[in-house]
């Protein structure tokens, strides 16, 4: 078995929810935009629209997420029926937002030389705009889940046959069949480079190891995706459901109202 430190389903769901790195980088990014908008009278304009604009679009970025992650927190996911089972597709807003910030970050060196040539001041614009796109550039490139390196096939499968978990960085998805009577073991909480990542740890009948699953882009909490998996080791007569039209009725239900926790 996995020795490794494992916390709670509960446990894991509970510091998702804590809110304290967006205050901190909310709180940052409008210090910095009233900084900016108090030097604006002395420093070289280019340079003042392109540093303002970038920080208020981040600044407007992170209150749009802290927003749609509250939202998405009491809402049950899109659930489609397709590939003989009931599907639902990473939740990818978060990543295409930073991505798309980062290439921005990334277009400072281009911009700034274009504000030069337009209005000739001083290089201090040029290199710090250049230094900004080596940045962006490089914290693009160190992001594992951009959307270039991410599938685009459902994340999650609830077939009458099995549990499909099909991480966003692996080529292939896993298959538990449900005569394996698969349940969530913990959650093993990896911190990379200042970033949380979550590896689902789901242990197997018969089997010595667990086995680990990234659980980034998941549209389910922790204890809704270890209340599915119960209900359907405790109901086998349940699962023929899943390759029918009731089967995404009989999952929401089980979400919304309870099942076998």
């Amino acid at each position: 078995m996995s020795t490794v430190d494992l916390v709670s389903t509960s446990e894991a769901d509970e510091q998702q929810q804590k809110t304290g790195r967006f205050v901190a980088v909310l709180t940052l990014l409008m210090a910095l935009c009233v900084l900016f908008v108090w030097i604006a009278w002395n420093a070289p304009s280019g340079l003042t629209i392109l540093l303002s604009f970038n920080l208020t679009l981040g600044t407007l970025l992170i209150i749009f997420l802290a927003i749609e992650r509250v939202v998405r927190q009491h809402r049950i996911p899109t659930l489609r029926i397709e590939r003989g089972g009931v599907t639902m597709y990473p939740h990818l807003t978060a990543m295409w937002l930073a991505c798309s910030y980062l290439i921005v970050v990334t277009a400072w060196g281009p911009a700034a030389i274009i504000f030069y040539l337009l209005q000739p001041s001083n290089v201090s614009g040029i290199i710090l705009g250049i230094s900004f796109s080596f940045l962006g550039y490089v914290l693009l490139k160190g992001t594992p889940h951009r959307p270039s390196n991410i599938h685009r096939s459902p994340i999650i499968a609830l077939t009458p046959a099995c549990l499909v978990i099909h991480p966003l960085l692996n080529q292939s998805p896993t298959r538990i069949p449900w005569d394996k009577q698969p349940h969530i073991a913990g959650i093993e909480q990896l911190n990379i480079n200042r970033s949380t990542y979550n590896l689902l740890h789901v242990s197997t009948r018969d089997a010595e190891d667990t086995l680990r699953l990234d659980t980034t882009g998941i549209p389910l909490r922790f204890w809704q995706i270890s209340r599915v998996i119960n209900h359907f080791n405790a109901h086998p007569e349940d699962r023929a459901t899943l390759g029918t039209p009731d089967g995404a009725d009989l999952v929401i239900e089980i979400l919304t109202t309870g099942g076998t926790v």
